[in-house]
């Protein structure tokens, strides 16, 4: 146990840099920095979190094969020849987006940087799999925390000399991933030795790993697309501008998601080992927690949206959207922490490719209807929030031992309803007034899980 909540420290500790280092870049950033420059940098943090596609689901096979093993209990050899392959093909890949790039129409140059970007953080994302899979999460803490540390320290000192070119912050930001291999690299022993080096071997290991894991990767693109189409959509019919201020209210949403989703990078191993009866009983213990704490989440709308309202005040509008995004906490969180992490352990990654298909099939079908039929910005996000809350039932209905929806999952949603009718029509003080009732109403309702939650956390081993 003791070890388990060291793992939380350290993994804690690094998302605690990651979110110290998203609060200076949504908060900071567009303070000092006009909204094109800002909109083209959250263009380019769009496009970046797509680049894990080029790895062709290695990564999440490696992980998905070794996940679970101890350092001792890891073939070196074996990994030290894939990861040269892996290293060449990444390099092999950057190249090839590189020249295709003076080809592209728009920005050349920032297609430049990101075939450069592609290449460090595929393989930083490598050695983050290496450390958690083998429970190596002080390493990972470290690596994490080189990048973050970097690029913040650039960050502030771009700002002292009143640097507004976001290609100069996209620049650093792609430095602050070649830190972090650099430290991966020689923090993994066989990483640095060539000794019986033989990239025929590692291809062979590739080629097997990237079968394993092709369906996991795919289905954590077309899940990322579920907001992403969206993205681009707003980019492709309302301008730049309207999404780098849409991007802000979803990054702020990011924000509260942030330390709960990282809770399943520490459960992985450990659902990986229990026994298969045991899971059902593991699932529903996790799943009341997460039932208690997420709506909390709703709450914060309040102090933030009246501090950013008094930082940001020529984003307001961008501060509204966040009514309406905001509730993709819930359901994001609990997808991420709970239901992703048990299709893995599971072994379903099939099944969840087929769900974020057709949850893709939906977001982007409506958000077109939106954009292209209705003209309308609201209607399109609210499509994202409907895709992502069908999404998340669904895993539940297809995980959950007894295949029922629980009961408390229509009250949350009527929570989350009344949430967005109250701020979108009502002023702030009597929509606060009012949803606090609906609140403490639906605690009421759950109110034998909420007291279960309470008994059992006395005990932590109950966890």
């Amino acid at each position: 146990m003791r070890k388990l909540l060291t793992n939380f420290f350290y993994v804690f500790l690094a998302q605690g840099t990651v979110l110290a280092l998203s609060i200076c870049l949504n908060l900071i950033l567009p303070k000092y920095i006009g909204k094109e420059e800002f909109g083209y940098w959250q263009y380019f943090l769009l496009l970046s979190s797509y680049a894990g596609f080029f790895t062709f689901g290695f990564n999440d096979g490696y992980y998905l094969m070794e996940g679970g093993k101890s350092k001792v209990e890891l073939d070196h050899e074996k990994i030290q020849n894939q990861f040269y392959f892996f290293v060449l093909f990444q390099v092999l890949i950057g190249s090839i987006l590189f020249c295709i790039s003076f080809y592209l129409q728009g920005n050349t140059l920032l297609f430049q940087i990101l075939s450069i970007y592609l290449v460090f953080q595929n393989i930083s994302n490598y050695f983050g799999f290496v450390f958690q899979g083998s429970g190596q999460f002080k390493k990972y803490s470290f690596s994490v925390l080189s990048d973050k540390i970097f690029f913040i320290f650039s960050l502030f000192l771009l700002i002292f000399f009143r640097s507004n070119s976001y290609l100069l912050f996209i620049l650093f930001y792609t430095g602050g991933k070649f830190v972090s291999t650099a430290y991966s690299f020689v923090n993994v022993r066989y990483s640095i030795s060539l000794k019986k080096l033989n990239l025929k071997k590692g291809f062979n290991f590739w080629v097997k790993a990237t079968t394993v894991g092709i369906s996991l990767m795919i289905s954590n693109v077309v899940g990322s697309l579920i907001i992403g189409f969206g993205r681009l959509l707003i980019e492709r019919k309302w301008g730049i501008k309207v999404f780098g201020e849409v991007s802000l209210s979803i990054s702020f949403t990011f924000f509260f998601l942030l330390f709960v989703t990282q809770i399943g990078m520490v459960l992985f191993p450990m659902i990986k080992k229990i026994e298969s009866q045991n899971m059902p009983a593991f699932f529903e213990k996790i799943k009341i927690r997460l039932d208690i704490v997420l709506p909390f989440i709703l709450l914060l709308y309040y102090p933030a949206q009246f501090l950013l309202g008094l930082w940001l005040p020529k984003y307001l509008e961008s501060l509204r959207f966040l009514i309406l995004l905001l509730p993709i906490c819930v359901y994001e969180g609990r997808f991420h922490t709970l239901y992703l992490v048990f299709f893995k352990a599971l072994r379903k990654e099939r099944r969840l490719l087929t769900i974020n298909i057709l949850a893709f099939i939906l977001s982007a079908s409506l958000c077109i209807l939106s954009a292209y039929y209705f003209d309308n910005l609201v209607f399109l996000l609210i499509s994202l929030v409907i895709a992502i809350i069908i999404r998340s039932l669904y895993s539940e209905y297809y995980l959950s031992d007894n295949k029922k929806i629980h009961i408390n999952n229509f009250f949350e949603f009527l929570l989350i309803v009344v949430f967005i009718f109250l701020n979108w029509n009502l002023n702030k003080e009597i929509a606060f007034i009012c949803f606090f009732f609906a609140f403490i109403v639906y605690y009421l309702l759950n109110l034998r899980s909420l007291k279960a939650v309470i008994l059992k956390s006395t005990n932590i081993q109950n966890f």
